[in-house]
């Protein structure tokens, strides 16, 4: 599963109300996000536990709406407990970010 988007403004939670933002499983998380103007930031928390601090600022990206996976990633298959996950943004113009949530079997 995947969360793919752009957000183009400040949010106090961008992937509020998203597919796949909540989920009651334990997962391995990988995150890539890039921005337009340097100095943007976000953060990535799974209910109450901060994974990401808000203000991480995030790389400029070199042409619109391109992620580069080499360069762009924040997370690599971090593991997380079912939750809400919640992403606050903030930027001047535009953001963009892909979470990929790999469903674990713990046992």
């Amino acid at each position: 599963m995947l969360i793919r988007f752009t957000q183009t403004g400040t949010s106090a939670d961008a992937l509020n109300g998203r597919k796949y933002s909540k989920n009651d499983f334990f997962a391995a998380l990988t995150l890539f996000a890039a921005c337009e103007t340097s100095g943007d930031s976000l953060g990535f928390s799974v209910g109450s536990t901060e994974i990401i601090v808000a203000g991480t600022v995030v790389n400029v990206r070199a042409g619109a709406n391109i992620l580069d996976t080499d360069r762009d990633q924040l997370l690599f298959r971090e593991r997380v407990g079912g939750g809400q996950y919640f992403m606050p943004m903030t930027m001047t113009t535009s953001m963009i970010a892909m979470l990929v949530i790999e469903p674990l079997q713990v046992q």
